[in-house]
């Protein structure tokens, strides 16, 4: 990665602005049946002059900074959009610990974390834009907000999204799916949801009705991944399920299994988990992390 790619914001700031900050997530459009079928509407949204209505809480003071460990440019290597060039935002902080957690280092807000007002954040963002212009053939590309968990910092996003929708960006919220109050706050700014179903023996625990609000709240934008690991149990992907036949039959579930060698699932567990969901739901894929096989941030 380009060194100019990274954030520089210079001084970072002191830790107790983090208790100011908040997140959450811009754009919009819905993920249908088919990817394509958001990719253009992704392509229609930039051609749209229509004037940006400016929110009535953009009159309010927004929290003034949020934690950031990085923002980079690179390709989605899970779910969806697989390939689809993007800019990622990694946001600092997260409310679960996850054992196959890629980003253990996010998890905590550290001081390596850097602190960036709504202005730093989007001026950054256009900056990587311009400088890999190139790879964005339709036109402005998705933003990925992912962390850490971007919805901890949702106060920060309610304010944040509506600049970034309006340069014709669209946002892309990669979540935990644990906090669906919070999710209802930035929906309406968000073109796409990539939540997770995560699991007790992951994760120590279940959020089951957490889950369920959430995709209820989300579910005209979202697809829904769940990480497998040598310890996933069946159950689990029963009730993942039963859950998505209830609320949102047609909502696409990728299983993923984990790409780590400490933790990988067994081969006939994998077929035996998709076997189990393609029965029971019409959309249902199995994908690796492709970023992880391409040796790709």
């Amino acid at each position: 990665m380009n060194n100019e790619q990274i954030i520089n914001t210079g001084k970072r700031q002191d830790k107790s602005a983090a208790a100011n900050a908040q997140n959450a997530n811009a754009a919009g459009f819905a993920v249908n049946s088919s990817p394509l079928t958001v990719l253009n509407a992704h392509c229609r949204f930039r051609n749209d002059k229509r004037k940006v209505k400016r929110p009535a809480f953009a009159n309010c003071s927004p929290p003034l900074k949020v934690p950031v460990y990085e923002i980079f440019f690179s390709y989605q290597g899970e779910g969806l959009y697989t390939g689809l060039p993007q800019i990622f935002v990694r946001f600092a902080g997260c409310n679960i610990k996850c054992g196959y957690c890629d980003t253990a280092y996010s998890v905590k807000i550290s001081d390596k974390a850097y602190y960036m007002s709504a202005q730093d954040l989007l001026k950054q963002i256009k900056k990587i834009y311009k400088d890999n212009k190139k790879s964005f053939s339709f036109g402005k590309p998705s933003v990925a907000l992912t962390g850490g968990e971007p919805l901890i910092h949702a106060g920060f996003l309610k304010y944040f999204l509506p600049m970034l929708r309006k340069e014709g960006f669209c946002a892309y919220l990669e979540t935990n799916a644990t906090m669906p109050e919070r999710l209802k706050k930035i929906l309406k700014f968000c073109g796409i949801v990539s939540m997770d179903f995560k699991f007790a023996s992951d994760c120590g625990k279940s959020f089951w009705k957490k889950h369920e609000e959430f995709l209820k709240i989300a579910k005209n934008k979202v697809f829904i991944k769940c990480v497998i690991t040598n310890k996933t149990k069946f159950a689990e992907i029963q009730k993942s399920v039963s859950i998505i036949k209830k609320i949102s039959k047609n909502t696409h579930l990728i299983l993923q299994p984990s790409a780590d060698k400490r933790s990988r699932p067994k081969l006939a567990d994998i077929y035996r988990f998709y076997s189990y969901a393609q029965k029971q739901l019409p959309n249902i894929h199995l994908m690796a992390q492709m970023h992880k096989v391409y040796g790709m941030r």
